[in-house]
């Protein structure tokens, strides 16, 4: 990313395409310059929310979190995640403890660390409660340190 940003291929504003299978998309709200990025995986379409949804529970739920520079710019930006992405699978939220547990590491030394986005998610989908399950996530999380 900084070599391209050296290269001069990176847009601060507006919708972009920054390189093959990467564009980026404003998501206004929680701040006024927000973007989220879109990201071609073998899964199809990603789209690394940010914080256009901090929680899965948010952008489920249609409740901004509540930090927000500006609600309606972030309810904007829930449709936006949700045109951009095939499925609600296909957002991953930029503060969801859960997201630790939906996808695999790419290394058991890195579990609880990092994630493969490009892997099938290996936990069930959050259908029914989603806080509630993203609280369980964090106690399990906890508990593993």
């Amino acid at each position: 990313m900084v070599r391209l940003n050296f290269k001069g291929r990176v847009v601060y504003s507006g919708e972009a395409d920054i390189g093959p299978g990467i564009t980026l998309h404003p998501t206004y709200g929680h701040s006024h310059g927000l973007q989220s990025v879109r990201v071609h995986t073998k899964r199809g379409w990603l789209v690394i929310a940010s914080d256009a949804t901090h929680f899965y529970a948010n952008l489920r739920t249609d409740r901004p979190f509540t930090t927000a520079f500006h609600l309606g710019e972030m309810l904007d930006a829930f449709r936006t995640l949700e045109r951009l992405a095939p499925t609600p699978r296909h957002i991953v939220p930029g503060h969801d403890p859960y997201v630790m547990m939906e996808y695999p590491a790419p290394k058991g030394s890195l579990a609880g660390i990092a994630v493969r986005l490009d892997a099938e998610p290996i936990a069930p989908a959050l259908v029914r409660a989603p806080q509630r399950d993203s609280m369980r996530a964090m106690r399990a999380m906890a508990a593993m340190a």
